[in-house]
């Protein structure tokens, strides 16, 4: 559940690389802390710095958020830079000579850090309660961006916390900048832990209390895994997996029929204890739910009522007889994916079936343990004659065949 060591190496380098810029960016402007070489042209000066604060504010990013999503470190970098703009309305010209010769001794007003602060946390509020925490994110771009650029300029002037007055200059603000983000990288984590993802790997907990917020849950090899879904709040669960776990079957019957957000759902490997009280009882998909897991056992529970979100699933050793009822079921499918497990006639009676109904709006997978060359020419013929949307894939080269993301959105 916490960072592995590349991940950790990575940080460690994200740090290192806005360390460098940072000093890099002051040596060539300001001499300091070594007077190397100092760039002369006083418009090309005023650039790199710019610049150096918005590489800082794309470091600080990539380390909290890592750096796959291009659009958070273009927005970084704008909010690194962005804060300089309040020079040009100051003295209301786009000039930058006049800027550069009529320095004032007051900061402008986007250099005030109480200010910037103040707005940053009305940010954070209104993202907060409107979108349910899910673009939080934003403002603590924004926050990076300006407290960084705040943080290298206190090393010249201090900080401006009007109507306050001002700090000394801080010059070592690289250090404070460091410890900043890694507190707010383990605050991320820990909240990524408790309130996003809840994952479980054999065993459960000593002390269980109601869970809020939980996006995605996990659960793998756990004996009874009925005694946590029971404290775990549904609105906002959009994924769940329960793998080679046990569950009552009332009570997973009950925590289905609060799943309005789920998206995703795989329970290929779960075994249901069924309840005496509930024995007739069935459980209803989702009706937002796009891609599901299931096992022939899952689908003796299940009650095969019209979908019309389901694009993705995924069936373990399904027979014919009931795999007919599910596709004339679920017509907004467009993956149907089928594991044969074990040799067995199953196999046979399915492509048997698919060759005397077309499904061409399908994508359809058959995964087999394994493609085997002396097949029998019955079989081998088979095959040979399925439609072109039908693809034999081995079980080993399941992961590969389409992704599952695609299909969320």
């Amino acid at each position: 559940m916490f960072p592995s060591k590349p991940i950790l190496l990575i940080n460690g380098l994200n740090l290192f690389g806005l360390c460098f810029v940072s000093l890099v960016g002051d040596c060539l402007c300001f001499g300091r802390p070594l007077s190397i070489y100092i760039v002369s042209n006083m418009y090309l000066r005023a650039l790199i710095d710019n610049f150096t604060h918005g590489l800082i504010s794309v470091f600080a990013t990539g380390f909290l958020f890592g750096w796959t999503r291009h659009s958070l470190l273009i927005i970084a970098f704008i909010a690194g830079c962005f804060i300089d703009i309040d020079h040009f309305i100051e003295i209301r010209s786009l000039s930058l000579n006049r800027i550069l010769n009529n320095q004032r001794q007051n900061r402008p007003f986007l250099h005030n850090s109480l200010l910037l602060l103040i707005i940053t946390f009305i940010v954070y509020s209104f993202e907060y309660f409107l979108w349910r925490n899910q673009n939080g994110y934003y403002s603590i771009i924004f926050f990076l961006g300006w407290s960084t650029h705040h943080l290298r300029d206190a090393q010249r002037r201090g900080l401006t916390l009007l109507p306050f007055g001002e700090t000394s200059p801080i010059d070592y603000y690289l250090p404070i900048m460091c410890f900043v983000l890694i507190i707010m990288k383990l605050v991320h984590i820990l909240k990524s832990l408790t309130l996003d993802n809840l994952y479980l790997i054999q065993g459960l907990p000593d002390n269980i209390y109601f869970i809020e917020r939980l996006r995605s849950i996990w659960f793998e090899n756990c004996t009874n895994v009925h005694f946590l879904l029971s404290p775990i709040a549904k609105q906002s669960l959009k994924n769940v997996i329960l793998r080679r776990s046990t569950c009552d079957h009332a009570i997973l019957t009950s925590f289905f029929d609060q799943l309005n957000t789920l998206r995703y759902l795989d329970l290929t490997s779960l075994q249901i204890i069924k309840s005496s009280n509930h024995i007739n009882e069935q459980f209803h998909l989702p009706s937002k739910l796009k891609i599901c897991s299931l096992n022939s056992t899952i689908l003796k529970f299940c009650s095969f009522l019209p979908h019309t979100s389901l694009r993705a699933l995924e069936l373990i050793d399904i027979n014919v007889d009931l795999l007919s009822i599910i596709l004339n079921t679920f017509q907004s499918l467009k993956i149907v994916c089928l594991f044969f497990t074990t040799k067995n006639p199953s196999l046979s009676s399915t492509i048997n079936y698919f060759q005397q109904h077309k499904y061409f709006q399908l994508l359809i997978h058959f995964h087999l343990l394994s493609i085997d060359d002396d097949d029998d020419d019955n079989n081998h013929d088979e095959k040979q004659s399925l439609p072109s949307n039908i693809l034999i894939i081995p079980i080993k080269n399941s992961l590969s065949c389409f992704r599952y993301q695609n299909l969320i959105e």
